[in-house]
């Protein structure tokens, strides 16, 4: 197979890059399915795809290892793909990891989070801001020096399997599942970066919205359905009748366009080691249930964690019906001051209650 040889020889020269790399490993895949279903089945095709992943994690250790300066086969490999509340939750285990099993440790992040590893900043001992094939490295995951820890739901072989669990168990245990740590071990919250707060103060005013006024609302989420925009607009006229300044948060760490602003609300982003400070000295937030409320839920601030209704997921076909309760629920994986924050189910047909600002 041609493709095979001439990944053996680029390996061989030292001729390989993250790109390279996982073109190379496609077209040996390609190669033998073809082979495969031509001749012997899928015996040997399922027995090929877990070589050519074994290549693969091979020269991208190769290739971390030299990015950092550390021998290859004494380090952890801690990679985080998902969300940015994927990524929070596997780094938040990094400390007790690392003093479990010792140094060093690599945090292989996807790029747009390059940001929010600084929030841990410490529990680790090198960041490689990369986007490297889940799929191949899902085939080889385990919890051993010098191979790859895959440290998201991308490990778990399929989706079904990650959603049976939901309503046993917190996004906790598997993350400790995952990174073979005991299961009830304590995460560790994220850690203020220096010069966060005085960036949050500076957006506040740039903004000209008031400290200990400004409710940021965050309506939009990547792991759930969220409530219509017509609830999110009584929201914002009930706050300012109390006399709140609103935000929108517009911040999309995906690299995609900037996200919609509320209509009569000022528009505000920020970078991820940021935000608690900037929800801090806002005082407020309200958030459909995100990555972000499970970063920003560690804020010292009034919060409000809202969910569509569970008849509202099911109508949109939502595959995962995230609901309070479920291993998702923020209360269930951290405690929360009750009289500050708490979760938030909208009713069928989106009607606003303003029993959501107690204590607002």
């Amino acid at each position: 197979m041609k493709h095979w040889a001439a990944a053996m020889e680029a390996a061989k020269d030292g001729r390989t890059s993250l790109p390279s790399l996982q073109t190379m490993a496609d077209r040996i895949v390609d190669d033998v399915v073809t082979t495969a279903n031509n001749r012997i089945g899928q015996v040997l095709n399922d027995a090929v795809k877990q070589l050519a992943a074994a290549l693969y994690w091979e020269e991208l250790r190769k290739f971390i290892a030299a990015t950092v300066g550390v021998d290859e086969k004494e380090a952890w490999y801690i990679f985080t793909p998902g969300g940015s509340g994927d990524v929070m939750f596997a780094m938040s285990f990094l400390k007790a990891f690392r003093e479990r099993n010792g140094g060093p440790v690599i945090l292989v992040v996807p790029s747009p989070f390059q940001s929010l590893s600084k929030l841990y900043a410490g529990d680790y001992d090198h960041v490689v801001p990369i986007n490297p094939r889940w799929d191949f490295l899902s085939r080889i995951h385990s919890v051993k020096k010098g191979e790859p820890i895959l440290a998201g739901n991308s490990g778990v072989p399929t989706a079904g399997d990650w959603l049976v669990l939901l309503k046993i168990v917190t996004l906790n245990n598997l993350y400790c599942l995952l990174m073979g740590l005991p299961f009830h071990t304590e995460p560790t919250p994220p850690r203020m970066p220096e010069g966060a707060r005085e960036a949050a103060r500076s957006i506040l005013e740039t903004c000209g919205l008031r400290p200990g006024r400004t409710v940021i609302l965050a309506p939009f989420s990547r792991s759930t359905t969220t409530p219509p925009m017509s609830w999110w607009q009584e929201l914002v006229q009930a706050l300012k009748q109390r006399d709140y300044d609103v935000a929108t948060n517009v911040a999309e760490v995906l690299g995609n366009s900037r996200l919609e602003t509320i209509e009569g609300t000022v528009p505000v982003s920020c970078l991820h080691e940021q935000v608690t400070a900037l929800v801090e000295e806002a005082g407020f937030f309200i958030a459909s249930r995100s990555g972000l409320s499970d970063i920003v839920s560690f804020s010292n601030a009034t919060m409000r964690f809202v969910y569509a209704s569970q008849n509202r997921q099911k109508e949109q076909n939502v595959c995962a019906v995230i609901a309070p309760g479920d291993c998702q629920s923020v209360p269930r994986n951290r405690p929360l001051d009750p009289t500050r924050a708490f979760e938030w189910e909208v009713d069928d047909d989106g009607r606003f209650d303003e029993a959501i600002l107690a204590g607002f």
